[in-house]
């Protein structure tokens, strides 16, 4: 393994001089390629990979593999140990984090994100939807993982194929992982593989490719090559093959009349017909015609009272500022008047519950301070001689503050309904025309399986996951089969490449059965509801709110102090006090 070396926190070395055995790469279809090796010696030693520190395999300076690591395995049996360590490509990231979108506030006028997502439907928050293809949907999807991480942990490279362009029915998920809705997403286009491609430059994140049979890479290898079929045959998959789609869409509109409509391509007789109706009232496996279903909305109704302030006023310190003034009339403000760590409030609150999901978006506790001076006029002495006492006041004072002021609601359970209709009321614009024939295509063509074992010197192969094989010297149809790479496995010590062919997990004619199920596919008629906050029917109700958050809970208090007394007695001074600071 002269050639391999590994980049971690700037030190590059060979792979022998890190110390790893027994180093591979294993790469499956729409999961995490790994990178793995064990270190042979005490199962205790302190290696420097830490949990999601990034790695760079190179071959001849160039980056074959970018990944973090995962939990490492120390193992002992006897006089033998090691450690195992294992790097995940960046499909990774993908299983890490919730897939979020956002979700309008009516109310609030405002939008927050939400585990509630619709699949394949642009949702505008506060302004409305519509319909989007499986690569629209790919392309928010990695976004979003990116974005959630900090961003150049990936980016979306091509989708080749046609069958990116579907667009099938919005359908609801909740509590997906980026990688759970992907597979969702995918599962539409059946016949697409991901493949990485990596940039020596650091600041350039991988980039995901995706791409389907027909147009992947072909790589065409012969028995008198020497290329070895582990194997002892290689099966074509007939059973696999479908001969036509039929997809039936039934349900009714949100005024209540019927509708159908038939996407078909291909046979629709025979065998190998794929036949499927989607009841989109949501009727229970595929029950009878019923009403929109809905279930109001709970809101919560509260009350603040708060007013406009201004420091440089003497009657704000008055009332807030504990100076123990008898009136605003002894305060001047003379210096100094200053409001920071406000947020944006502009109301001093005076009373009134807030809502604890509203109290870090409409309250803040602001720093309040100016350099004031107060006058006590003090009684006459009976001969026409006067006195007063004069103050000088550096305060800073803490002030509860918020953005309201008025009468509120506030959403806690969303309305749902079970069928409201469409953007515009109407069933039919949430139907996919022309779905069946992209996935008859992706599944007409006939399906083979079997394994090839290549060994060079190095393990230098340029095969990739998603490529398709053809093999000559064997039977005539091998030479044009393109079968699918759906999993790579690379072992460096020895040169040696273990190529899957066949059919990937969601290529299965289980996985096309689950597809159809009226229960996985749960249409997302509700998207009026996530775009503008409100539904065609139903009237929200209203509960009391069981916690809020009163002003009283975060009392004015002075923080500092400084102050200069100076007596006056007929115009003369009797003593003073200098200004502490």
């Amino acid at each position: 393994m002269p050639d391999w070396t590994l980049l971690h926190d700037s030190e590059e070395h060979t792979l022998r001089e890190w110390g790893f055995q027994n180093c591979a790469i294993k790469e499956q279809s729409l999961s995490t390629g790994i990178f793995s090796a064990t270190v042979p010696g005490y199962m205790t030693a302190t290696l420097p990979f830490a949990y999601r520190d990034q790695v760079r395999l190179k071959y001849g300076g160039v980056t074959k593999f970018i990944g973090v690591t995962m939990p490492m395995l120390r193992q002992g049996e006897g006089v033998n140990e090691s450690i195992t360590l294992r790097f995940g490509d960046p499909w990774w990231w993908l299983n890490q984090a919730t897939y979020k979108q956002a979700w309008w506030d009516a109310t609030a006028l405002s939008s927050y994100l939400s585990a509630n997502v619709a699949l394949f439907a642009e949702v505008t928050a506060g302004t409305g939807w519509a319909r989007r293809t499986v690569a629209a949907e790919i392309t928010g999807l990695i976004a979003h993982c990116n974005t959630w991480f900090g961003g150049n942990v990936m980016q979306l490279g091509s989708l080749l194929g046609d069958g990116f362009d579907a667009q099938p029915v919005p359908q609801r998920g909740a509590s997906l992982s980026h990688e759970a809705a992907l597979r969702k997403v995918l599962a539409w286009v059946p016949d697409a593989i991901q493949q990485w491609v990596y940039s020596e430059d650091p600041t350039v994140a991988p980039t995901l490719n995706f791409v389907q049979r027909g147009a992947a890479t072909a790589r065409t290898y012969s028995f008198a090559e020497g290329v070895k079929l582990t194997s002892q045959t290689l099966t074509r998959r007939d059973d696999l093959v479908v001969n036509g789609v039929i997809i039936q869409y039934t349900g009714i509109n949100a005024d209540g009349s019927f509708v159908g409509y038939t996407d078909s391509a291909g046979a629709t007789t025979g065998v190998g017909v794929v036949q499927t109706s989607v009841d989109l009232t949501g009727g229970a496996g595929g029950g009878g015609i019923q009403a929109p279903n809905v279930t109001p909305a709970m809101q919560q109704e509260y009350s603040v009272e708060s007013e406009e302030y201004d420091a440089s006023d003497p009657n704000f310190w008055f009332k807030y500022g504990n100076t123990g003034a008898p009136n605003a009339g002894c305060i001047t403000v003379e210096s100094g008047a200053n409001v920071s760590n406000d947020n944006g409030c502009g109301l001093v609150w005076i009373s009134g519950g807030i809502p604890k999901r509203r109290i870090a978006a409409s309250t803040s506790l602001a720093i309040v301070q100016a350099n004031l001076r107060l006058t006590t006029e003090l009684s006459d002495d009976g001969e026409g001689a006067t006195s007063s006492i004069v103050e000088r006041r550096a305060m800073r004072m803490e002030l509860p503050v918020t953005t309201l002021n008025g009468d509120y609601t506030l959403n806690i359970q969303d309305q749902i309904v079970n069928m409201p209709g469409g953007a515009a009321g109407q069933l039919l614009v949430l139907v996919a025309g022309g779905l069946a024939a992209k996935l008859l295509a992706a599944w007409s063509t006939p399906k083979y399986e079997g394994s090839l074992e290549i060994t060079n010197l190095e393990c230098t192969e340029a095969v990739k996951l998603g490529d398709v094989v053809n093999i000559t010297g064997g039977l005539d149809e091998w030479s044009t089969m393109a079968t699918p790479v759906v999993s790579l496995n690379r072992k460096l010590d020895t040169g040696t490449t273990e190529i899957e062919l066949g059919v990937a997990q969601h290529l299965s004619l289980g996985e096309i059965t689950e597809l159809f199920k009226i229960g996985q596919l749960k249409a997302a008629l509700d998207m009026e509801q996530q775009s503008k906050g409100d539904t065609p029917t139903g009237s929200p109700g209203t509960s009391s709110i069981p916690e809020l958050v009163y002003p009283a809970g975060i009392v004015c208090s002075t923080l500092a102090v400084q102050a200069k007394n100076v007596y006056n007695f007929n115009g003369q001074y009797l003593y003073s006090v200098d200004l502490t600071s």
